[in-house]
């Protein structure tokens, strides 16, 4: 009698958890007038009512457990949004093109990408419809001339000229050779950010502010060769009334800005270098090596926080690849190491995109699950199936 009236129960339930609420979001609405700004960052927030009946409906899977069996109850019109998300680091970010061979190979939905840096410029790529094979024919020996427009020599000239006629450069290049780049890849009519699908959000550093900037339309080539302006190194963009410069400097792996998007799933790919301990002898009169050191570990702390909100995070073994590398050597085993890493998270991703009623493939939301398993996917180290973010904006979106 029991297993006969238990599915009416569960559903029951959530419909009674739904309604609750709705109820409780009800009573929280304000009918006093907001800003655009406010106005913005509410439009990117998931409504409550969408993520009170997310987070119940995660609860339930668990209470739903028969034997070693659990039906995802969540239906596909309330399916979470995927994101995913890519962060900076040079050549090592080559590793975004093979995570996304795997994640496409396997039909992973994805329903937004948001990307720092190499990220950005790998993900607004592919969602303005480049193909990854495309991707990785262009992307090494293409992408990396563009990041170096002239001989060491040549741009030592111009910085000297500069002073002489008292004209201070803004950077060793002016990232013009970049925009060139994507103008020449990508038609006009498909640079419009806004009419991507997937949603694409590129990551810059505001410096009148001080504060992450998504750039979420406008012109790719543009919103691009502000996000990769690594300061003192290229110029700064100006758009509006922003002067922007590399996402990284604040946000090398943009989680919170995902969420802030509206994304529920985030799968995040981290492409730092893992912080191993090493000899001191190493650093011994190596300025680079120093200097690469240092870049390291500070995108790694940087990375920490926001890698802890994913729902998943890949880490590709980019070691020994530089930051400042231009190699297409390096590139293609950066691209190896991400392909590696994805096919290795696959099974966790998988479960967790099930428990979370995510369908992917020719697969349904049925799977046979262990109690270990389930544990796991819901556990804080295994991450959670809906982080609990605090939905406040750091980043304003043009």
């Amino acid at each position: 009698m029991w297993n006969q009236t238990k599915p009416l129960i569960v559903i029951v339930a959530s419909l009674v958890g739904l309604l609750s609420g709705s109820a409780s979001f009800a009573e929280q609405v304000d009918e006093k007038p907001i800003s655009s700004e406010e106005y913005l960052i509410e439009q990117s927030q998931p409504s409550q009512i969408s993520r009170a009946f997310q987070i119940n409906q995660n609860r339930l899977l668990a209470q739903s457990q028969t034997g070693a069996k659990t039906i995802a109850l969540t239906s596909q019109q309330h399916r979470p949004r995927v994101a995913l998300v890519l962060g900076g680091g040079g050549l090592r970010g080559a590793a975004h093109v093979g995570v996304l061979r795997v994640l496409e190979r396997e039909k992973i939905p994805i329903d937004m990408v948001v990307g720092t840096s190499m990220g950005a410029i790998i993900g607004g790529l592919y969602c303005s419809g480049v193909p990854t094979e495309k991707l990785e024919k262009v992307l090494v020996p293409g992408f990396i001339s563009s990041f170096f427009e002239s001989p060491l020599l040549v741009r030592a000239l111009k910085i000297n000229t500069g002073l002489l006629f008292l004209q201070k450069p803004e950077g060793i290049y002016n990232g013009k050779n970049l925009a060139r780049c994507i103008e020449r890849h990508i038609p006009e009519e498909r640079r419009e950010m806004s009419n991507f699908q997937p949603q694409f959000g590129a990551v810059t550093t505001d410096l009148v502010t001080g504060k992450t900037v998504v750039l979420t339309k406008g012109d790719l080539a543009r919103a691009l060769q502000a996000t990769a302006a690594v300061p003192c190194f290229r110029g700064p963009v100006k758009i509006e009334n922003s002067v922007l410069v590399d996402g990284g400097i604040t946000c090398n792996l943009p989680v919170e800005q995902a969420r802030q998007l509206g994304a529920d799933f985030v799968i995040a790919v981290d492409v730092d270098e893992k912080i191993e301990t090493t000899t001191a002898k190493s650093f011994h009169r190596n300025v680079g090596k120093i200097g690469s050191r240092v870049l390291s570990i500070m995108l790694a702390k940087i990375d920490e926080t926001q890698k802890a909100q994913a729902n998943l995070s890949i880490q590709p073994d980019v070691t020994g690849i530089s930051l400042l590398s231009k190699k297409v050597a390096d590139g293609n085993r950066a691209m190896s190491a991400g392909e590696t890493a994805a096919k290795e998270a696959l099974p966790e991703l998988k479960l967790k995109l099930t428990l979370a009623g995510v369908d992917f493939g020719n697969k349904n939301n049925e799977e046979d699950l262990s109690e270990t398993e389930l544990a796991n996917a819901q556990s804080p180290n295994g991450g959670q199936l809906f982080t609990n973010t605090s939905w406040h904006s750091s980043a304003l979106q043009y």
